[in-house]
């Protein structure tokens, strides 16, 4: 299925293009050494077509080259460069693992940026790469309820980023991150959310903060409880439903673990029917 994107992807440029595609595709899917992917760099990086550089980002993260670690960084922030790079950007420092300041701020920059993808992606990246703290949690909480600055929305608790995906991003960072009762509000108001897979990730979340922070358990714990465990498209095992009630006889047993938890959230990107696949 990969492949055959990649033949559309092609079919639809101009010769030039679709050499420099071609080219790419091809070193991204071969074993040449870092030394022979670099010498391509320069001609596919400057590429006038976004299918080139995207592809060109990910031989960037593939060989790990230190020299063009900032590259990704700025192509995250570039807003004239094409969303679906400017996402894989901030996937592609998720993956390199490397946590600098240069890198913090660029991904808290993208939690506003106008693709919803990229904000999603920066929600998780944060989620993965972060270190608890109070900086970096108001910055989740206002892309929640104020993400347009203008101070109504921490007061009203309304939830005003409008995309799915990124909700439950920032559900999964602020079980991650959050440190104060405003992160636990934020995760409270995103396990009664509409869309079912938000629920989800905000149930994990909920005993993510109170396995990090036990002052909250009981509260934690009484929040999973009114979870509204139904979800549209439902498997006949209630995988949802049964997922709460594995989180609640983990608390009522007191083995609630924050690195076991950190794997229990899903990617959506993965599709909600391979939930029953997250390690329990």
């Amino acid at each position: 299925m990969l492949l055959k994107g990649f033949l559309r992807q092609i079919l639809s440029l101009g010769a030039a293009s679709k050499g420099r595609l071609q080219l790419a595709m091809s070193l991204l899917q071969s074993s040449n050494s870092p030394a022979d992917i670099r010498r391509h760099l320069p001609e596919l990086l400057s590429s006038g077509n976004w299918q080139v550089r995207n592809a060109a980002i990910k031989l960037v993260a593939k060989i790990r080259d230190e020299d063009r670690f900032d590259l990704l960084i700025e192509k995250l922030l570039d807003r004239n460069e094409a969303g679906i790079v400017r996402r894989n950007a901030a996937e592609l420092l998720h993956k390199w693992g490397r946590y600098t300041p240069e890198v913090e701020r660029a991904l808290c920059q993208a939690l506003s940026d106008g693709y919803w993808e990229v904000r999603a992606e920066a929600a998780r990246s944060l989620a993965s790469l972060a270190e608890p703290g109070r900086a970096i949690e108001r910055k989740l909480v206002k892309r929640l309820h104020d993400p347009d600055g203008n101070g109504r929305g921490d007061a009203l608790r309304t939830v005003r980023e409008r995309n799915f995906e990124v909700r439950a991003g920032l559900a999964e960072a602020l079980g991650a991150l959050g440190t104060t009762e405003d992160a636990f509000a934020a995760i409270k108001t995103l396990a009664a959310d509409a869309q079912w897979l938000v629920r989800y990730q905000a149930a994990i979340a909920l005993a993510h903060f109170a396995s990090r922070l036990p002052d909250f358990f009981d509260r934690a714990r009484e929040a999973l409880q009114d979870v509204d465990h139904l979800s549209s498209g439902a498997l006949p095992i209630f995988v949802f439903s049964q997922r709460i009630g594995r989180l609640l006889d983990d608390m009522g047993r007191g083995t609630l673990d924050p690195a076991v938890l950190k794997h229990r959230y899903i990617h959506l990107k993965h599709g909600w029917h391979r939930i029953d696949e997250v390690r329990w």
